[in-house]
């Protein structure tokens, strides 16, 4: 398991090497807890072929936002083709660049 500590400096500088850490889940609703692998994800980045992204909408935090990271998006084409995709800068780098495309 990784224990990531984003916005709480404090929290994550009290917990030296080594300390024990306890994890508890629950699945809501309840129902999900008969799936043995559920993946969250998000923000929306396009739906019905058109740009949606609005992850303040969607209740992410700023922080999360902010966030410059690796990310990656699965989607399927009219056809049926899967597309899957992974996209970084490089190791310590600023994370990926967003720009909106020309139609």
């Amino acid at each position: 398991m990784l224990l990531a500590i984003r916005a709480n400096n404090a929290a994550a500088s009290s917990l030296a090497v080594g300390t024990l850490v306890r994890e508890a889940s629950a699945t809501v609703p309840a129902d999900f807890g008969r799936y043995p692998h559920i993946i969250g994800a998000g923000p929306v980045l396009v739906q019905n072929r058109q740009i949606v992204l609005n992850a303040k909408s969607e209740g992410f935090s700023d922080a999360f936002i902010r966030e410059k990271a690796a990310r990656s998006g699965i989607g399927v084409t009219d056809s049926g083709t899967l597309l899957i995709a992974a996209v970084h800068n490089r190791i310590g780098g600023a994370g990926p660049l967003w720009r909106k495309l020309p139609k």
